[in-house]
């Protein structure tokens, strides 16, 4: 189930009158590869975007539902290093490839103008976009991108209009080791004071159950030691958020803060 509210913009008077002439201009999509707005038309360079419609169109909530999407990139998971927090170690354990240039740090993942370490597996939720550059970028994000950049855009926080939108979602897995899994978001935007300052959060939580169930001696080095199993196995059981503020000090300064958990 999906609520959204959204103001309606104003009606633009050119297209009222296009319309009535019978007349239409030429859509094109904007993106921010070089760091300013551009049709895509114009950027000397192969850019794969997803608009916001088409997150949802294709049902888009993580990096394995838009890569499969991206033409010329690829990735494996289990190679790469799985140490550390075990919490992380699927993110590290990913390997990614544009246009077959893999290896460490070759491609950079970016929120908005953020770098974000690989680890991290950001839940595509309350973004405007997302754009993967393909090619060597380092003239523009430095170190990290000679295969490319994939950057997902968030919707900044809005100083004229107040929105919300949630969700909530509920399945079962055959066999699984939890009776329900369940998934759910929420998105909004509050103005604090019109024209000037405004916040935005966003938050989800993702419970799916497991489909395995592992059988392993109890002592390693007694083959007539007992069975231990443990079921749930492949369970996953994610949550987290993000909250950003804006503050318009004058029509030239833009003071914004993000906190990401």
């Amino acid at each position: 189930m999906i609520l959204s509210e959204y103001a309606q913009a104003s009606e633009d008077p050119q297209a009222s009158k296009d319309a009535e002439a019978g007349t239409t201009k030429p859509e094109y999509m904007v993106v921010t590869a070089r760091k300013r707005e551009e049709t895509i038309t114009s950027i000397p360079g192969s850019v794969t975007t997803f608009s916001e419609q088409s997150l949802v169109d294709f049902n888009i909530v993580s990096f394995t539902d838009y890569a499969t999407k991206t033409p010329n990139l690829s990735f494996a998971y289990g190679n790469g290093s799985t140490a550390g927090d075990p919490a992380t170690a699927v993110g590290a354990a990913r390997t990614i490839a544009i246009r077959g240039v893999a290896g460490a740090r070759t491609t950079g993942f970016y929120l908005d103008e953020t770098p974000i370490p690989n680890t991290v597996d950001l839940r595509v939720l309350d973004l405007a976009g997302i754009e993967v550059l393909k090619g060597p970028q380092g003239t523009l994000y430095g170190d990290g991108s000679l295969g490319g950049n994939v950057r997902l855009i968030s919707k900044p926080p809005h100083l004229s209009r107040n929105d919300l939108r949630y969700m909530l979602g509920a399945g079962q897995t055959k066999g699984g080791g939890e009776p329900l899994n369940s998934t759910g978001e929420v998105a909004g935007n509050l103005v604090l004071s019109e024209g000037v300052a405004a916040l935005r959060l966003a938050t989800f939580f993702d419970d799916s159950a497991g489909y395995l169930t592992r059988t392993y001696l109890s002592d390693i080095n007694d083959p007539q030691s007992p069975r231990i199993k443990v079921d749930n196995q492949g369970a996953t059981n994610s949550k987290g958020g993000s909250i950003s503020a804006l503050w318009r000090i004058s029509q030239d300064l833009d003071l914004g803060l993000r906190m990401l958990h």
